[in-house]
Formats: structure tokens, C-alpha cells, sequence
């Protein structure tokens, strides 16, 4: 293993922090333990760190649960960074010890105990039910709950079996409201844009954010691979196999099926034989909101480098320039409330929280004949 001098690595690291803070949930167990290390170890690359441990011990629990003497053997572990990790896990032990005996989270007050939304795991994807989404997610918000538009997939799906509907239901359900409520910023947005560009680029950045698979080959596949304009299918299952080691090749072609179709159906990119084909630009402008104001729930001070770094543009593939010109055009609605660009500092600020901002957004826009302004 060789270890360089980390000064290459600083904007993958900060990276992963950003990522951690929009989107915890999206990290793998190798990303995890990588971010942690980067604050135990700060001027190395540290990601073969993470690499060795994983492939001693497991998965992040076991690297973290392991003895003092037994991480001590990986390579690059010091004694101040062994400390670190056992400190981490003895920590994590005393709170979840103080949790069971009062019954209740530590971090968080008794009146703001957060949603629970399922962690994705790197699992395969398959079944994609693209098609099937984009044609029932504008009906959801008719519906008074989640059970009501599961009963309404079940009935009607276009699949002759009632097992094949139900299962196919639960896939849509499982994806697209992991929360288990029907009352989400997308059903609202689905029911404004109920079909066109804005509705496929919304499915696609909620189906990267519900497939990790398809997340990591956007973001650290595709994404890179941006100067030459494509990938093969062959390439692409090299990278799968990256992070599902042990998938047989039926499930590899099923990934690999349901990448190329979150790309070719929604919009991002086409096939061409055996390659995916793809290339920066402009957006809908409606989906942009709708991105937008999920990365950035909460009002604050936001950076451009943050948001040219995040899924808006690395997962679909947005113009950056285009998408500079969208927070204007946002400004300009009174939805985002400053763009600042002196120098080197580029910012924009959110007075509002996303709900109260994609229905502002929809109040702007309801009585203009198209949504989608060029600029």
C-alpha cells in the first residue's frame, strides 16, 4: 500500500464532508470510515487505510468494534489513530447504552425525533419501474395516504399477476417514499409536472438518491468520464463489481439494465450499441427548484462550488453555466433571496425552508404559459 502526501486528495475530502452533511445517508461503509480517518490522519491519502481495514475486518462495525492490537496491524495505523477509532467506538457503546436505559435518542430533544427513513445499503438494482413511475408518481398526491396509492398500484400496474403488482408496488413505494408518507415535496411536484423533462430529471435524482449503486456510478463513474463522452457496458460492470463483489451475472445484467435506463428513459444521457452516451446540459428549470431546494432544505449561505459539486450537476449532468444562471432566474422569482459573485466568493442565500420555498415557487409560476424559461 502506498501512502502519498494528502495535499492532492484536499478537495476529495472535502467532498465526502459535504456530502456527509447533505446526505449522510448516501456514504458506503469504505466512505465512512475514510472521512473519519481524515480527521485522525490529515496530510495522507488515507482511503487505502479504509481500504485495508474494510478487507480485515469487514464492514465498518467490525473495524470500529476491533481491539487496540488488532487495527494496530494495518499498515498506516498509528497509535494515535487506533485511539482515535477505539475512542469512536467506546463513545457509540456509552451512548447506546445510555439510549436503551432511558429509552430514548440522546441527540435529539424529545419533540424533534427526526422521520425514520430507511439507511440504504449498496444492494442491487434492479426492476426499475421507470416507466411505471413516471406515469403514477403525478397520481399520489391524490391519494389521502400512502396505503391508498399502494392499493392504487396494485390495481392498476400493467402486469396480468396480482403477486407481480403488489411486488412491483412496493418497489415504487420503497424508492420513491422510503418514509412511509404520502405528504412529500415530490408528490406536490409530480402533481404540478406531470410529465416532460422536469418530471424525468426529478425520478432520476430521486432514484440515485434511493439506489446507492446508481448514485456511485453517476457520481464517481460517469461523471469523470465526461471528456470521453461515454462508457461501455463492460467498463460499467467493472465498476459495479467494484462494490457487489459477490452478484452472479444475471443480477450484473439487471444492473446494468437499470443504469443504462435511469440515463436513456429520463433524459440524461442515450445508448449507442454497447455504450452510454452523455455530455453536460441545460436542465428543466422546474427540476432545478425542485433539486435545488431538496439539497438546500434549510435557509443559510450556500457556495456555488457546493452546489457544482453536488447532484445538479455531477448525477444530471447539468450545465454548470446554466445552472449559475437558473439561481438568477430563482432570485428573480423571489424564491432564492441573494446571488453574490465578488471575486472568488459566489454564494447565493435561502430566507425559507424547502417547503415553503417549492410553494412559492409553484405560486410564481402557476399563471405563466411555460414553466421552463430559457435564459
Amino acid at each position: 500500500m502506498s501512502i502519498v502526501p494528502d495535499s492532492a486528495h484536499q478537495g476529495h475530502r472535502e467532498r465526502l464532508r459535504e456530502r456527509f452533511s447533505r446526505s449522510p445517508q448516501m456514504l458506503s461503509d469504505l466512505e465512512y470510515l475514510e472521512l473519519l480517518l481524515t480527521y485522525a490522519i490529515p496530510r495522507m491519502d488515507v482511503r487505502p487505510i479504509a481500504i485495508d481495514l474494510l478487507e480485515r475486518f469487514g464492514n465498518l462495525e467490525g473495524v470500529v468494534s476491533a481491539s487496540f492490537a488488532e487495527i494496530k496491524q494495518v499498515k498506516g495505523m498509528g497509535d494515535s489513530t487506533v485511539l482515535f477509532v477505539n475512542l469512536i467506538c467506546m463513545v457509540a457503546n456509552r451512548m447506546s447504552a445510555n439510549m436503551t436505559e432511558q429509552n430514548q435518542p440522546l441527540l435529539f430533544p424529545s419533540d424533534q425525533v427526526p422521520v425514520h427513513v430507511k439507511v440504504r445499503e449498496m444492494r442491487v438494482f434492479a426492476n426499475d419501474e421507470i416507466e411505471t413511475a413516471l406515469q403514477f408518481l403525478p397520481r399520489a398526491a391524490e391519494c389521502p395516504s400512502l396505503a391508498d396509492f399502494k392499493n392504487l398500484l396494485e390495481q392498476e400496474l400493467p402486469y396480468n399477476s396480482q403477486d407481480t403488482r403488489q411486488r412491483r408496488a412496493n418497489y415504487i413505494l420503497d424508492r420513491y417514499y422510503p418514509a412511509g408518507s404520502i405528504n412529500t415535496p415530490l408528490s406536490a411536484y409530480a402533481q404540478h409536472f406531470q410529465s416532460g423533462d422536469g418530471l424525468k430529471s426529478v425520478v432520476f435524482y430521486q432514484l440515485a438518491k434511493a439506489e446507492p449503486i446508481l448514485a456511485k456510478a453517476a457520481d464517481e463513474f460517469i461523471f469523470p468520464a465526461l471528456p470521453l463522452g461515454k462508457i461501455s457496458r463492460d467498463a460499467l460492470r467493472e465498476f459495479i463489481l467494484g462494490y457487489l463483489p459477490e452478484i452472479k451475472s444475471a443480477s450484473q445484467a439487471k444492473v446494468l439494465r437499470s443504469i443504462f435506463y435511469a440515463y436513456t428513459l429520463l433524459g440524461v444521457g442515450r445508448t449507442d450499441g454497447e455504450y452510454l452516451k452523455f455530455q453536460l446540459h441545460p436542465g428543466s428549470q422546474d427540476a432545478f427548484a425542485y433539486v435545488l431546494m431538496s439539497e438546500y432544505p434549510e435557509p443559510g449561505i450556500y457556495s456555488f462550488d457546493s452546489l457544482f459539486d453536488g447532484p445538479a450537476h455531477r448525477w444530471l449532468l447539468w450545465d454548470r453555466d446554466w445552472i449559475r444562471k437558473q439561481l438568477y432566474l430563482l432570485r428573480d422569482l423571489g424564491i432564492v433571496s441573494k446571488v453574490s459573485e465578488i471575486d472568488t466568493v459566489r454564494q447565493f442565500s435561502l430566507e425559507f425552508g424547502q417547503k415553503e420555498n417549492l410553494a412559492r415557487y409553484y405560486q410564481a409560476i402557476q399563471n405563466k404559459p411555460g414553466s421552463d424559461t430559457e435564459l
